[in-house]
């Protein structure tokens, strides 16, 4: 199971690349958000840990960012920030949220149950002759063209 560890205190960094590489993970860390970008170019992870506050911004507000662009990579956010509201907010993101001071013991248990998780691919685009409709994308196009569909709310049940 690959993890990327995205903290900025790098004797944070250190201590939680070592404990998770000896749990048994392979471990890639970087200290901000520019790194992560190169990383996650360029490797697949099975889950990401990532410090709320880094050098360049809020983690919370990338990956929001980079869900919204269909990244669905388990994310754990590890931070000070322990009120209420902050981990309401980090978990519509994340997929867990771990407040310091912590056990290294459930930093890697967590971690693990992230990993373990099967993302599920985007769904299927679906084609009956020149029509195709997007769930994923939430298109449909005719011919290659985009059309522009309008809400339609019905109290009735229609099949096909």
């Amino acid at each position: 199971m690959r993890v990327l560890v995205v903290e900025d205190d790098g004797d944070l960094r250190f201590a939680v690349h070592t404990a998770l590489r000896g749990a048994g993970f392979a471990v890639d860390s970087v200290g901000d958000l520019p790194d992560a970008d190169v990383e996650l170019a360029v490797n697949s992870y099975d889950c990401a840990v990532f410090d709320r506050r880094l050098p360049g911004g809020d983690s919370l507000s990338y990956v929001r960012d980079r869900r919204a662009a269909g990244w669905a990579v388990p994310v754990l956010f590890l931070t000070g920030l322990s009120t209420v509201p902050h981990l309401v907010e980090g978990l519509a993101y994340g997929d867990d949220y771990v407040t310091k001071p912590f056990e290294m013991a459930v930093l890697e248990a967590r971690v693990r149950r992230l990993c373990l998780q099967v993302v599920p691919g985007p769904p299927p685009v679906l084609r009956c002759g020149d029509l195709e409709l997007d769930p994923g994308r939430r298109e449909v196009r005719r011919a290659g063209t985009l059309l522009t569909l309008t809400k339609k709310h019905s109290s009735r049940c229609w099949s096909c």
